[in-house]
Formats: C-alpha cells, structure tokens, sequence
C-alpha cells in the first residue's frame, strides 16, 4: 500500500517569474537556472526513485523537477562602482555549482551568461546574489531598490518568467498590497523583518523575480520594492516578498565584507565546533536547531539514508514537519532537517553524549583536503568529524557513528531501553519450506520484504521445489514446480541496542505450477507465525523461523497442511 503525503500549504515559487506592464522592465529581469554538479544531479535521480518507491509521489515530483534543472527569477542590480550583479532567492540556486543568466527580449532573442558565480547568498534571508561572468558589465543602471514607505492598498506589480507548460515565459501581474508588514514566523522569524503580503499575480517560477510599484523616474519605469519568494495555497491570492530594506542592508553588508567565502579561519572553526558540542549538551537539544550545521556534501552523502530512515521509522509528527519543510524552500531544508533527526536520534541512544568537548581541529590538513578534520570526545571515545567552509560558515560534511560508544542507552530507571522500532526497512530472504510429512523435498524460496511501517510488512516469496510423481503406466519422473506467494505480516519489532526480535503472524496467498506436468495447484490461503532475531542496523542480519498452515485447504487431502520455513535475510 503506497502512503501518500500532502507538502505544507506554503509553496516556494521555484521555476521562474512575473511580466510588467511596461516593455522595458523586462530588459532587467533574468531567468535564473542553477548548474549543478554531475553529482547533485545523481542525487536527485536517486531521490526522485526513492520517494516513487515509498509512495511519496509529492516528494518523487518536486526531485523530478530539480533533476530537470528548474529555474528562477531575479533582478539587475548595479553597484556605486559600476558592478553589475543579479539578485535572487537563495531556494532559486540552492545546491548549485554556478548559474546561468538569460535575458529575454520581446521578439524572442536572448542573451545568455553562462557560469556565472554566485557571489554570496544568506539561508535565513532566502537572499543571493549572482555576480557576470570574468566582470563583465552589459548594464549602466539596475532597478531602484526603493525606501519609500509602504501602505496597505497600494497598487504593485509582480515580474518574472513562470513555467507555462514547461518553458520560462514572462509575465506581469497587477495587484496591491493587503499587508505591508505581515508577521508570518513560519517564513522568517518577525524580529528579523516583517513581510509583504500581496495580491498581485504570481505563479511557481516567480521566486526572486522583483515586487514593483510604478515609477516612471526609476530604470525600467518602477522602484523595487520587494523580492517574491513565497505563495499561499488555500487563500486567494496570498502572496509574500521579502522587503526592499532587507535585501538593500543585505547588498551593502555583502559588499563590505567582499562576498561570500571571507571568515573561513581557524578560530571560526573552533567556535563552530564548540556551538556544536554545546548544542548536544544542552538539556532543551532539538533537531531542528541544528540545521545550520548541515553541508551540501553531508547531503549528498546521507541524506537520502536520512530521509528514509525519518518517513519509515520516525514519529508522525516528526515526518510531517520535516515533509511540510519540503514545500516552503529547496528541498535541501527538507534533506538537512532529516539528516538532523537521523543524527541527533544516533547521539541520544549514547548514555553520556552529554558529557562531550572538542578534542582538536586539524587545521595543516586543508592544504590537502578539501575539508578540515575536526576531532571530538563522546563518552570518551575520540571520533574524527570533517568539516567545509560553506555559505558564510563552517558545516558538517560527515560524522561518524560507526565510531561512537555502542553501549545501550539506559532510562531513569537505570534499565535497558527496549524500544518497539523496525530494525531495517527492506530484506532480502533466502531459505528453505520443509513439509511436516517430510515426504516432498523442500521447497527453496527467495523472498523480498518492504516494510510499510513498523508492524506492517509486505512480502513476495518465489521459489522452486521438486517432486518425483508416477504417471497411469507407472513410470516414476522428477518434475519441478514453481512456488509463488504473497504475504501480508503483522509484527512487534522489539529493539534494544543492536540486538531486536521480531516475533509476527502473517496471512498470503500464492500458489504452484509445473511446465512440464501441467499440473496448478491452486492458490491456498496461508496463514504463519514466525520469529526473527536481528543482529545490526544497515545492514541487518536476520535469522527466522516461521510455521505456516492452509486456512483453506485446497490441495490433495492426503497431504499435510502444515510446513516449516527456515531462513537467512539480510536487511537494510
């Protein structure tokens, strides 16, 4: 059974965006596509296949469309020195290597830049900034980013190049404001900015494309007044910016500091590495905050593991939120807030993870790697993390947990923590069906199982046996039958530390047939009880044992109806 998950009601508008009224605008307005690497790319594929697999068809959607490319809006923007830089939303170029800018007039001809690198961007303001390629400058003047003060009612335009079908195609919507200063924590927290919420028309694709208001002083014929990164689903015409004064302070903070890149130091890993200790020693430790902490390439490295493991194992509301952080951003939130469960929900199972410190940083070894060795204590055992300067900060690229203390997590009480909890999601089985007349040969199975969630599992068993039968004339022949069987099972994973037993009952149906006797035996109806011991995690070895009996019985009445099933499995 497939489970199907509904994204949150805030979608981001990732595509492209908006059309003014008037010609000239659209000269400043880019569609924006993100490049990005042969293994982001790979990445994308094996989510999109992933999410198919486990019936999260919103999921398997929005990574499709990322394996495709996707695209964005922005905006020109030229600096006091001439500079000409392309200003957009972060989720717009998210994960990617360089962009590409193309520029489209209204007879249809473009003006393409490719490999343009993006210059900085900030994750919690949803802002980047994408500088030409070698310096160039094609433009004199960018739009205004505008101070005026804002009031509700005011008439406003959105500009950008929306998917229609499938292809960017520029677009102008007219609307007004209907909340100037909209507090919506869920977006961005209220002390940070306020928002701008308004009605004119925005469609997915819109994201980083400008907010306007008529000004036929300003470049293009309008003053930018805001940035579209989000919609609404739900309500009418709910649409929100980011407002000018937020990405006006972001410029300037930006230029000041020459861009992304500055501050990789020494001294700002070891902080880093402190803020990360400190946030598995705190007593109020929540996965959500550690966010920040997650690189790209930890994403490509786990995630995919991470993300399974959360929508088949985690709490449902854990699931929903980490599904609903897909619908407002890039999907790389969504990945970083479940590589954030993954390993806090690892740690917690370490009695004195609490009682950590940062052991040393490794600071020669980024003359030959490409990220720093970072080496902590838990519990302690030393284990060696690596870290990456990414967007403004140092981040995680792999941690460890094959190296921590494997000691089972004891509670209050002081006893072993016994949790009910699947210890793998899928196994492959491989074993032998012995008959209690012991008059057949056994018959020889392999079986695939998927888990649904922790107590329900389906399975699909083929195999082959073979039967020494005696026609009308006496003449005794070996034939070989072939055994299929489809099983639904109910179970009570029991887990403690790497050790689980998973005692179950199960129903199937299946059958037997034979090319060369013609001989189909019909379809029983099965009904087993079994028991798996379960050594690991990823994968799991699995020994079990299962005694089945016909519910109906529909084969030949001298023959017993009960049977044994011995096994092997390995789980993942």
């Amino acid at each position: 059974m497939m489970k199907r998950k509904m994204l949150k009601l805030i979608l981001m508008l990732f595509v492209t965006g908006a059309v003014v009224s008037f010609g000239q605008i659209r000269s400043f307005v880019p569609v924006v596509r993100p490049v990005y690497t042969e293994k982001t790319l790979s990445f994308f594929r094996s989510m999109s296949g992933s999410m198919k697999w486990l019936g999260y068809d919103e999921l398997y959607m929005l990574f499709k469309s990322y394996e495709s490319g996707g695209h964005g809006s922005g905006f020109v923007y030229v600096a006091a020195d001439r500079t000409n830089y392309v200003i957009t939303n972060y989720h717009v170029i998210a994960g990617a290597q360089t962009s590409t800018l193309e520029f489209e007039k209204e007879d249809g001809s473009k003006t393409v830049y490719e490999k343009c690198p993006i210059f900085a961007w900030n994750e919690t303001l949803d802002l980047a900034i994408i500088a030409f390629p070698e310096g160039k400058r094609p433009f004199t003047s960018g739009l205004n980013i505008s101070t005026r003060t804002l009031e509700d009612g005011m008439d406003v335009w959105t500009a950008g190049f929306p998917g229609l079908i499938s292809d960017p195609v520029w677009q102008l919507g007219k609307g007004n404001i209907t909340n100037s200063s909209a507090r919506i924590a869920e977006l961005i927290t209220p002390e940070i900015t306020t928002l701008i919420q308004h009605s004119a028309q925005v469609d997915a694709g819109n994201s980083g494309g400008p907010l306007l208001i008529a000004d036929r002083t300003k470049t293009g014929g309008y003053d930018m007044i805001g940035i579209n990164t989000w919609k609404v689903t739900g309500r009418q015409a709910a649409n929100v910016s980011i407002p000018a004064s937020v990405i006006r302070d972001f410029i300037e903070k930006t230029r000041t500091q020459g861009g992304s890149g500055t501050g990789g130091t020494r001294t700002a890993l070891e902080s880093r590495g402190r803020g990360f200790i400190m946030f598995f020693t705190s007593e109020d430790r929540k996965y959500g905050q550690m966010i920040d902490y997650i690189s790209h390439d930890c994403v490509l490295e786990i995630g995919e593991k991470a993300l399974t493991e959360v929508l088949t194992k985690a709490p449902s509301s854990v699931r929903d939120e980490i599904i609903g952080s897909f619908s407002g951003f890039s999907p790389f939130k969504g990945i970083r807030m479940a590589i954030s469960y993954y390993l806090l929900e690892n740690i917690n199972r370490i009695p004195e993870s609490r009682n950590s410190t940062l052991s040393a940083v490794d600071w020669e070894a980024r003359e030959n790697l490409p990220k720093v060795p970072v080496k902590f204590v838990f519990a302690g055992t030393e284990i060696t993390s690596y870290w990456v300067y990414e967007y403004d900060k140092w981040r995680l690229v792999s941690f460890p947990l094959t190296d921590l203390p494997r000691e089972t997590k004891k509670n209050e009480a002081g006893q072993s923590d016994i949790r009910i909890e699947r210890p793998y999601n899928l196994s492959i089985t491989a074993g032998s069906i012995l008959p209690s007349d012991s008059v057949d040969a056994p018959t020889w199975i392999f079986g695939f199982n998927a888990s649904i969630n922790d107590f329900f599992v389906y399975a699909l068993e083929l195999g082959i046996r073979s039967q020494v039968m005696t026609d009308i004339y006496y003449d005794e022949a070996t034939y070989y039958f072939f055994h299929m069987n489809f099983v639904f099972r109910f179970q009570v994973p029991v887990k403690t530390g790497f050790l689980s037993f998973i005692p179950y009952a199960s129903v199937g149906a299946g059958g037997e047939f034979s090319f060369s006797s013609s001989v189909f035996n019909k379809p029983p109806i099965v009904g087993m009880a079994g028991l798996q011991l379960v050594l690991g995690e990823s994968p799991s070895y699995i020994l079990g044992c299962e005694y089945q009996m016909h519910l109906i019985k529909i084969l030949d009445s001298n023959r017993d109806i009960s049977q044994f099933y011995i096994y092997v499995a390995v789980g993942f």
